[in-house]
């Protein structure tokens, strides 16, 4: 479900700027045979999905952590978001 055309590649810290090109050609030419032409019909995934029913009211719930020995733990909140290239709403939401 992954391709070239469809992901971004992030970069950052101390880099040399020659090699990293050439670093990529040679992973992609590991992968030619397995990705899709650039003219081949290309449906993203879940697009076709239902959406998500609306939220009716607020939902508050102890659940217990389960480790008797860890006081805390970890939450995590994830939501079908904008266009990956709508770069201002992405950046938006990563901010909030």
């Amino acid at each position: 479900m992954y391709q070239p055309k469809d992901i971004w590649l992030v970069s950052f810290g101390t880099l040399d700027h020659g090699s990293l090109p050439r670093a990529l050609n040679k992973f992609e030419e590991t992968i030619l045979d397995d990705v899709p032409k650039l003219n081949d019909p290309f449906t993203r995934p879940w697009i076709g999905s239902e959406s998500w029913p609306s939220l009716n009211g607020a939902l508050v719930e102890k659940v217990s952590f389960p480790d008797e020995d860890q006081p805390t733990g970890e939450t995590e909140i994830d939501l079908l978001g904008s266009r990956h290239d709508d770069r201002v709403t992405c950046t938006a939401i990563d901010v909030v």
